[in-house]
């Protein structure tokens, strides 16, 4: 009986080591769950914002430039940047007119 009484013990004593063994295991792998956890959760969100910012250049809003859209019907923002562009180039391509003007009188 004695005897018995020792080896249950004994199977006590390796279920318990077995047992804290696989808490361990356990609380490693809770650990590991979260900090991928809080990667994956930062990775989708930068893949969200870089979606969004490739969204711009994939589908473009429409104005008269790159549409059938007559200037007409552009948003008032839209139009004002293209006038704006359309005269910086005209005044550029005439300042550059001149200039060459201005050399070829020097001649």
């Amino acid at each position: 009986m004695n005897n018995n009484v020792t080896d249950i013990f004994q199977a006590l004593k390796n279920l318990e080591g077995k047992i804290s063994s696989l808490e361990k295991t356990v609380d490693d792998q809770q650990e590991c769950i979260c900090n991928l956890t809080r990667i994956n959760d930062r990775l989708r969100k930068e893949n969200r914002i870089l979606k969004n910012r490739l969204a711009k250049y994939e589908s473009p809003d429409k104005d008269s430039n790159n549409s059938s859209v007559p200037p007409s019907k552009e948003r008032m923002s839209d139009e004002v940047k293209r006038r704006t562009k359309t005269l910086m180039k005209s005044s550029e391509f005439y300042r550059g007119i001149y200039k060459s003007q201005q050399k070829g009188s020097e001649d």
